[in-house]
């Protein structure tokens, strides 16, 4: 009987510039990352984990959210959900509607009323989200504390990926 091993890659940055991200009443105005592109790295999955750090000098509302959405090539041409480009840029993604159909949710995390605070994500499976691993990817984030996220590059959010083995 085989067993599947996880091999995994080197860490790599997704671009996705957090730097001060304004807050977003309703979870829709955020930042899209640019797209990787899983066709050259063909990784069975990959594990996406990052730090996001709210407002340095400013409480944010306590009991508000930060979310990490994945967005997906939907062709080969390749064009994304709701007018994502796949670049590094600011989206306001059209509705809650959308956003629950066209993306899938990574993380998501409540803030509490202290400045500064730090948010881990955990590493979380994209193929899990998406049942399959996407050619090209990238994430979405949004946040509604009420203040703009912190302005230093202390914002990261990375990728591992993983191909199986069998041993």
């Amino acid at each position: 009987m085989s067993v599947a091993k996880p091999l995994y890659s080197s860490e790599g940055n997704i671009t996705c510039d957090l730097s001060s991200l304004a807050s977003d009443t309703n979870l829709l105005a955020g930042r899209a990352s640019t797209a990787i592109d899983n066709s050259v790295s063909r990784f069975d999955d990959v594990m996406v984990s990052g730090r996001i750090a709210g407002h340095a000098s400013v409480a944010p509302t306590a009991n508000t959210t930060i979310e990490v959405w994945a967005y997906a090539t939907r062709d080969a041409t390749p064009n994304y959900v709701d007018g994502i480009t796949g670049s590094d840029a600011n989206k306001t993604i059209t509705s809650a509607n959308i956003k629950a159909s066209s993306l899938r949710l990574l993380w998501s995390t409540l803030v509490d009323a202290a400045t500064g605070r730090n948010y881990d994500m955990p590493p979380t499976s994209l193929a899990d989200r998406f049942g399959f691993m996407p050619e090209k990817w990238g994430v979405f984030v949004v946040q509604n504390s009420g203040q703009a996220l912190a302005a230093s590059q202390t914002n990261v959010l990375k990728y591992r990926g993983i191909n199986y083995e069998s041993v």
